[in-house]
Formats: structure tokens, sequence, C-alpha cells
């Protein structure tokens, strides 16, 4: 299987920011990393 070449879609706001960590225990907070009050509640349709 080849390595993935594209580029994924998403808004400016997001393009610099690193992936969150998903695939923790649930009931655990992420403490590594938190949303910025702005990004809050924005939501993109594609």
């Amino acid at each position: 299987m080849a390595p993935f070449k594209g580029k994924w879609i998403c808004t400016k706001e997001f393009a610099s920011l690193a992936p969150i960590n998903v695939f923790h225990r649930e009931g655990k907070p992420n403490e590594d990393y938190c949303h910025s009050e702005e990004l809050k509640n924005l939501h993109t349709l594609f």
C-alpha cells in the first residue's frame, strides 16, 4: 500500500494546529491540550 500523499481539508484556523490524541481513557481528560476560546464551537460544513 502506498503512503498517503494527499492533503486534508481544513479551515485556516485549524491548519497550523497539531492533531489531538483522541485515544485516551474515557473519563480521564486529555491535559496535554485544550482548545482556545475562539476555536470552541467553530463548525465547518463541507
